[in-house]
């Protein structure tokens, strides 16, 4: 297809068509793109003296034999070499703008965390970015620095952009422009970049017929009066031309102060000539202090960095960059520099004469103004691709994933050919929107030509617009989709998607054709680096309006307007008000959180309601920021008050500074070994009472299974909630040793059905105080949830600076689950207060020890004096105490040896804790704890204690159950253990159940209880952790569910394998994990010195209940536990409990 176009009163022929763009015509055999090498000239060119000169000797205007010889002298910037030399600047710069993006990102959730969704004037949300002018800012800095060998600053520079806003007159123009000139002689060398970047940006938009001076478009209407427009536009100029023309001042001044300065750097002598008499610009002057008084002072004054070296890092000016674009050019004229090779052989063949100033000049702005809109245009076409296309996104996603690997290091030269997805997305991207929509040549003087069976006469433009062939349906199959698998050889959609007829081979031309395509086309493709780079760290929602795209062109194609998106802060995207809590309730909190791993990489945002928590899944980083950083997020509302409130706050969990450490030392004497020595026969006893029970289930089953009875819900009538029976048992452990009084909660079920068929317990039976102990805390463990408990605590998750009113509003007007909630912990506040005023009457010089005080009529929920207090304390004392459980006689105590009596004790330097933390422990001042502190570390030690050891056997079942081998092997070492009788395990065992603990270790690693653990950065700080700026205030989670099942630690990763933890094992070398977070890639205790003070306690007691479980029983899952479900809140659990059957071991 032929059209032809008016462009004013000038005419320009059309080419439609591909193969019209590529027929074949001539001796030659080539088609117009490729027969004809003159480009078209249309907009008018209005410059004149030096400038006029380099401009008119750039490779695109030129011709002949100088065309030929300017081509051979690019070619050295575009060897293999010269682009490995480039890439770790664009690298560097891609992961800039990343960087600040993701800040942007991350400051706009602060500001809605605070302020409730702020949003812009025009309607966008505060995160909202205007990509292209992002993308322009670095691919100005790639292209920019590379030419010159200087630093253009770009990327950050907002503020100081002065290239979209037009002063009113030229004599403001000219003020701006001294203004400029004085802020280059501030002595900040970083500032001669920014004023290259600055004209640069007014010469794009200023030599535009659309956006320039009234005088362009003029003389592009009427050509014959250019002679007389160009001197009016100099004389008289418009307030757009003299901007225009002291930008391109300014650029040409520049770049030949540099080309002196790389004279003088490569002169025999210690001095150089001087640039033909090049005046300096003040632009240069003055950089380094310095005067304009001479060329000398300009070449003291030139500044640049390396472009394969990132920039000029904000030095004054010490020479042109070796490897830069402009070092090459110089370097060909006599063999030095990187730049001195010939051609390379096989290229086109041209007279190697050296360039004068002018043309190196005229090819390095030529460079610049070539490179730097076209490639930002591509990158911003191939972003609204992906946004608009979720399944290319994701592929590309899973790519970049591949190949920068789990830790996602920055791509390097090795990458490149294996990015092939990414550079197939750049492709297709370019079909569609090509930035050079069109080129364009012009017949020859003397010659007419001949295409399509039309005749084009000599002298007439001829337009080839790529855009027109590139959505030619009857050329591309499926034109108007976007399917980078186009460009995918590998994809079995390749050959269903190529494109069809005689010009098959071009029709695919971004970059033109022929000898005249563009010669930095391979410069350009490294753009793939820069998407590998950005989506490494973060994808691009398209913010409203966006979608159709409205594109504007002139000499090149860009989205009209830019293209507004919001990069999210590297991090799912939850709904107004709510965050992530709608997905939360749905899915697990660890696999949500493994989810966003593998899409967002190891740092991400997830927001919780309307506050952003930053979420740390590599286990590297994991380990800096857990010994870094002590203080405990708080993410959770806490509605306790009164007393109750002031025992919460003081807990160890809670404190930091020196009370922590004060808490800290005090913890210390529980977990001694003397005193883990004293627990291990109650551990060992409430699991042979748990063996026992389930014992006699599984006798009772095999009676009526003659029958064969089944339960309602299918299960046969053996079947036990092991969930629910491990907790009762690790309740009555943790229960009893942090009170000292029995919970009675392993057989709570018929205890509970007797004491009812008997009308209630007895008057005067104490044991239902242990039993009232227990129901509290587990309603204070679900009802303090905000998943299971009160509506209240929910809104306050959501507004929390409703908490005050919410908080008046619960007490005043609770709800059921409100009221429970508040009732427990009054109980067990309660509860915990006597028992401390029953230690402190025992322990007291005046009335000695009270033997049998009360009889356990208090009221639980009771809140009276201290004396009814003390005469309400109630419980059984075993002369062993804690270790070996109460029974059933009223209290008369507090058990000698159990935590609280430890903690009391060491007040006064008497009972079982009266001695300091143990030598080598941290240092820290041994003040007395109060009342409320001790009820606090107390409470703390059975809530932490109680469902986390629960959760880790029950998992630990589970996997035992699921890999009969491991059983097989469990079960060897617990008879060979135990011996022949399988006699109760004592703590002379204990070294040698080594598989056993192997097991609980890997089911640990598999399914931590406390699947995450959290930091906040102190006010004041910033955390850097991984290339990430984390401000103060921040809460981090330290997930280490995901730290566990990353596959680039962890050999073999979803395997359950305990050999990971027997270094006997043969298999132990090749399961160990790898790189730098080895040492502490297990940690389900968590880190540094806010890990679990007591997890000596939970491994005791873990492996002892599993050997004594295990001397007696195996559990065989029920039919629908596979595979397993699970429920986190606080901690993980399997959801639903888990439900197994005990059978009986062989005597």
């Amino acid at each position: 297809m032929r059209v032809q176009v008016a462009l004013g009163r000038k005419w320009a022929v059309v080419l439609a068509d591909v193969e019209m763009q590529r027929q074949v015509d001539g001796p030659m055999g080539l088609g117009v793109g490729f027969k004809l090498r003159a480009h078209a000239l249309i907009d008018p060119d209005f410059t004149r003296g030096q400038y006029h000169r380099v401009n008119m000797t750039n490779l695109f205007r030129a011709s002949g034999d100088t065309w030929r010889q300017l081509r051979a002298a690019w070619q050295p910037a575009f060897a293999p070499s010269s682009l490995s030399g480039y890439l770790p600047l664009m690298t560097a710069c891609a992961d800039q703008l990343a960087a600040r993006l993701e800040a942007k990102a991350a400051a706009a959730a602060a500001g809605n965390s605070s302020g409730g969704g702020a949003a812009t004037a025009g309607g966008a949300s505060t995160g909202s970015v205007d990509m292209w002018r992002e993308l322009g800012g670095m691919t100005l800095q790639v292209v920019g620095s590379t030419a010159y060998g200087v630093d253009f600053h770009s990327i950050n520079e907002d503020e100081q952009d002065t290239t979209t806003s037009t002063p009113a007159t030229a004599a403001a123009a000219a003020a701006a422009a001294a203004t400029a000139t004085a802020a280059a002689a501030s002595g900040r060398g970083d500032s001669y970049g920014r004023q290259l970047a600055v004209a640069c940006g007014q010469i794009f938009r200023y030599t535009s017929s659309a956006h320039g001076s009234p005088y362009l478009r003029v003389a592009m209407l009427f050509p014959e009066l250019r002679r007389l427009l160009v001197p009016l536009a100099h004389t008289l100029p418009d307030t757009r031309f003299a901007i225009l023309m002291q930008a391109r001042d300014r650029l040409s001044s520049a770049v030949f102060q540099l080309i002196d300065s790389w004279k003088l750097q490569h002169s025999a002598g210690s001095s150089g000539s001087s640039n033909g008499g090049n005046k300096a610009h003040p632009l240069m002057a003055d950089l380094n202090g310095g005067s304009n008084d001479d060329a000398g002072s300009a070449r003291q004054s030139s500044s640049g960095a390396g472009a394969t070296s990132g920039g000029a890092g904000g030095r004054g000016v010490s020479g042109v960059a070796p490897g830069s674009f402009l070092d090459l050019m110089l370097g060909q004229r006599q063999g030095g520099g990187r730049g001195g090779k010939k051609a390379a052989e096989g290229e086109e063949s041209a007279e190697h004469a050296p360039l004068t100033d002018e043309q190196v000049a005229g090819q390095v702005q030529l460079f610049i103004l070539a490179g730097y809109e076209t490639t930002a245009n591509a990158l911003a076409f191939a972003v609204y691709c992906i946004a608009t296309h979720p399944e290319v996104e994701s592929a590309l996603l899973r790519e970049v994933d591949e190949v920068l690997g789990a830790g996602r290091l920055l791509p390097g030269e090795a990458n490149l050919p294996r990015l092939a997805y990414t550079e197939a997305v750049v492709n297709e991207a370019l079909r569609l929107f090509p930035p050079a929509h069109l080129t364009s040549r012009v017949v020859p003087p003397g010659e007419v030509l001949t295409v399509g069976g039309f005749s084009i006469p000599a002298g007439t433009p001829v337009f080839l617009p790529m855009y027109i062939p590139h959505r030619d349906p009857a050329v591309w199959p499926r034109v108007e989709e976007f399917l980078p698998e186009r460009f995918l050889p590998s994809s079995p959609l390749y050959e269903s998607l190529q494109p069809r007829g005689a010009a098959q081979q071009h029709a695919h031309a971004p970059f033109g054709y022929g000898s005249r395509m563009c010669i930095g086309y391979k410069f350009a493709m490294q753009a793939k680096l820069a998407l590998a780079t950005l989506y490494r760290r973060l994808t691009f929602k398209l913010e409203p309006g966006q979608q159709p795209l409205q594109i504007v062109a002139s000499l090149t194609m860009a989205p009209r307007g830019g293209l507004r998106v919001t990069p999210p802060g590297n991090g799912p995207r939850g709904r107004p008000v709510l965050g992530c809590m709608p997905q939360l309730r749905v899915t697990p909190m660890p696999l949500f959180l493994q989810s966003c791993a593998q899409t967002y990489g190891p740092v991400f945002k997830v927001a919780l309601g309307r506050k952003w928590v930053v979420v740390l899944a590599d286990a590297e980083m994991q380990r800096q920021v857990g010994f870094k950083l002590r203080a405990h997020a708080r993410t959770d509302p806490d509605f306790s008050r009164g007393r109750y409130h002031a025992m919460l706050s003081s807990m160890l969990l809670r404190a930091s500074g020196d009370t922590w450490r004060q808490l800290r030392a005090a913890w210390q004497p529980a977990f001694a070994p003397a005193s883990l020595s004293g627990y291990l026969p109650l551990m060992t006893a409430c699991a042979d009472q748990l063996a026992a029970r389930l014992e006699a289930k599984a006798n009772a089953a095999a009676g009526s299974s003659s029958g064969g009875a089944a339960t309602a819900g299918g299960a046969s009538t053996g079947s036990v909630d092991m969930w629910r029976e491990l907790g009762g048992m690790t309740l009555q452990v943790v229960g009893s040793t942090a009170y000292g009084v029995d919970f009675h909660s392993i057989n709570a079920e018929e205890q509970a059905a007797s004491a009812t068929a008997a009308g209630g317990a007895a008057k005067g039976r104490d044991d239902g105080y242990g039993r009232q102990l227990a129901a509290a805390c587990g309603q204070i463990f679900r009802y303090g949830s905000p998943v299971h408990g009160s509506p209240y605590l929910r809104v306050a998750m959501l507004f929390p600076e409703l908490r005050s009113l919410l908080l008046t509003l619960a007490h005043t007007l609770p709800d059921k689950k409100f009221e429970i909630l508040t009732e427990a912990r009054n109980r067990l506040s309660n509860v915990v207060f006597q028992l401390i005023d029953s230690w402190k009457l025992q322990h007291s010089t005046e009335g000695g020890v009270a033997g049998g005080v009360g009889n356990g009529k208090a009221d639980m929920g009771s809140s009276g004096g201290a004396d009814s207090a003390r005469q309400s304390s109630s419980g059984a004392q075993n002369g062993a105490g804690a270790t070996g459980g109460n029974r059933g006689r009223g209290l008369s105590g507090v058990a000698p040896g159990s935590f609280l009596d430890l903690m009391l004790g060491q007040r006064q330097g008497g009972g079982s804790g009266g001695k300091k933390a143990a030598e080598g422990e941290e240092s820290a001042e041994h003040a007395p704890l109060t009342d409320e502190q001790v009820a606090g570390q107390v409470q703390l030690f059975i809530l932490a204690g109680y469902e986390t050891t629960a959760n880790a056997l029950a998992f630990a079942v589970y996997c035992i159950a699921t890999h009969p081998e491991v059983e097989s092997a469990l079960l060897r070492e617990v008879d060979e253990v135990l011996g022949a009788g399988r006699l109760l395990p004592g703590e002379a065992d204990l070294p040698r159940l080594a598989y056993t603990e192997a097991v609980v270790n890997e089911a640990l690693r598999l399914f931590p209880p406390a699947h995450l653990t959290s930091r906040v950065v102190p006010p004041g700080e910033v955390l850097t952790v991984g290339g990430f700026s984390i401000p103060a205030g921040t809460a981090i989670y330290l997930p280490m569910y995901l730290a566990h099942r990353d596959p680039a630690v962890w050999p073999r990763v979803e395997e359950f394998l305990p050999e990971r933890f027997i270094p006997s094992s043969p298999l132990y070398e090749s399961l160990q994990p790898r790189g730098a977070a080895q040492q502490h890639a297990h940690a389900p205790f968590g880190y540094g010195s806010r890990m679990c003070i007591g997890y000596k306690f939970a491994m005791q007691e873990a492996k002892v209940a599993l050997a004594t479980l295990y001397r007696r029983l195996t559990f065989k899952l029920d039919p629908g536990q596979q595979p397993l479900k699970l429920v986190a809140s606080i901690t993980m659990s399997p959801r639903g409990g888990l439900r197994v059957t005990p059978v009986l071991r062989p005597k």
